[in-house]
Formats: structure tokens, C-alpha cells, sequence
């Protein structure tokens, strides 16, 4: 089914873990490292530096690198190992190696679990990240677990009504639908609006938004009156939020 939301963002969102602790400073060009570790650190410090602007190619090349030598000299049990798999992910990703993406990352997941149990927060960025990798290759069943393991972090850490907690079931509504459940989705996204208005307040700007998107997914299913009805809320919303400003 045709993948049509734009949700803002994950505040949580998985960025690059931060390399700077196991790296030592690059060295200089008479001194190439010689250490495994100064040499991965190295690359990991060059591929964060070329996905921060959005130099794919040269990232995945210094990101592959970096994974040869942390498959070679680091034990599963080094945080180094664990950066080098989180990091890597997202770049296969962009690559459009979605499915190397996944095995990659489904890597990087079971070892932090293994290293720092099943309720390590890290996870919470992880999941959702993991579950948009396996919906760009058309495994929903997969991605929906991913979304709803996520979410019980999500309420055990936020609580319900937190905006990450509420952001991550607007993002398994718009999966649902895409998976071809939509009385499933449109029951949830029905919730999801509602819930906006207890996480950040009545007629708050975010609010606006999951109502478009909730009034697009009533609109594709064919129920217009509540289709408009919705959109009329979000419009509501906006001249309310901007009357405030």
C-alpha cells in the first residue's frame, strides 16, 4: 500500500552514537595509526563527519572499514562493536541497501540486549528506526512488532501520554494502514488525535497536524464526512495556535 505520511520526526529519532570515547585523535599523515582501535576510531570520526553532510558513498566506504576492523579485533561484548553496527545502519539505509540495513541493525539490537538487557533505553530509538528499515522493504509484520515493543518502553519510561510515547503510535496507525489494516489504523489514529490535545496542551500545533493526517487516511478509506470533519479540526487548531502567537 502506498506510503503517503510525513510525521514529523522522532525527537528520540536514532542519530550517530557518539564515537568520540573510544577515538583517539586522527593521526597525522607521517603517523598513520598503527593501533586497530586508533584506526577505527579514525574511520568512524570520517563516516559521522560525511553522513553529517550527506556524503553517503564516502560514509558507507569509512563506516565499512570501520565494521572490518571491529569484526576482526573487537570482542561482541565492546561498546566499540555496538557503535560500529548502530552507526553503519542507517547509512546502508541511505544507500538504498535496505535489506543489509536490517540484518546490520538487527545485529547492533540483539547485542545490546544481550549486553544491557531487554529494557535498555537506547532501544526505544533503535526499534522505531529498525521497524522504518523493514516497512522500506515490505515487512510489515515485522515492523509493526518493532513499533509496539518500542511503544511499551516508550509508556514504561514517558508514561502514556508523553509526545514520543503518543508520536510513536501515530507512527503505528500510518504502518497499520500501509499494512493493509485500516479499521485497525483508523481506530488507533481515531485515539491518537485525541491524545495530542493531553500530551501538549488544547490546540496545540502538533495536534493540527496528526488531525491532516488522520483526515488523509479517513479520506483514502473512503470516509469523506469524517474526512472533512477532521480537516476542518486541524484548521481549527491552526488559526487557534496562531491567535495565540
Amino acid at each position: 500500500m502506498k506510503k503517503f505520511f510525513r510525521i514529523p520526526a522522532l525527537a528520540t529519532a536514532l542519530g550517530l552514537l557518539v564515537v568520540a570515547a573510544f577515538a583517539a585523535a586522527p593521526a597525522s599523515a607521517q603517523n598513520p595509526p598503527q593501533d586497530p582501535g586508533e584506526a577505527w576510531g579514525a574511520l568512524m570520526q570520517a563516516g559521522t563527519q560525511a553522513y553529517g553532510l550527506a556524503q553517503i558513498d564516502v560514509a558507507r566506504e569509512k563506516y565499512a572499514a570501520a565494521m572490518v576492523i571491529a569484526d576482526e579485533n573487537f570482542a561482541e561484548d565492546d561498546p566499540r562493536l555496538l557503535a560500529t553496527l548502530i552507526n553503519f545502519a542507517p547509512t546502508l539505509r541511505a544507500a538504498g541497501e535496505s535489506a543489509a540495513a536490517a540484518e546490520m541493525l538487527e545485529r547492533g539490537v540483539a547485542l545490546e540486549i544481550a549486553l544491557y538487557g531487554e529494557d535498555h533505553p537506547d532501544l526505544m530509538s533503535q526499534y522505531p528506526v529498525l521497524a522504518a528499515i523493514y516497512k522500506d522493504i515490505d515487512d510489515y509484520d515485522r515492523a509493526l512488532e518493532l513499533y509496539r515493543r518500542s511503544i511499551d518502553l516508550m509508556v514504561r519510561y514517558y508514561g502514556e501520554m508523553h509526545p514520543r510515547t503518543v508520536t510513536l503510535r501515530e507512527y503505528l496507525a500510518t504502518s497499520l494502514y500501509e499494512a493493509g489494516q485500516p479499521d485497525q489504523a483508523l481506530e488507533l489514529f481515531g485515539q491518537v488525535v485525541l491524545e495530542w490535545e493531553q500530551a501538549l496542551g488544547p490546540s496545540h500545533i502538533r495536534q493540527s497536524v496528526s488531525y491532516a493526517g488522520y483526515a488523509q487516511m479517513l479520506e483514502m478509506a473512503g470516509r469523506t464526512e469524517e474526512a472533512a470533519a477532521a480537516q476542518a479540526r486541524s484548521r481549527e487548531i491552526v488559526i487557534a495556535w496562531e491567535n495565540r502567537r
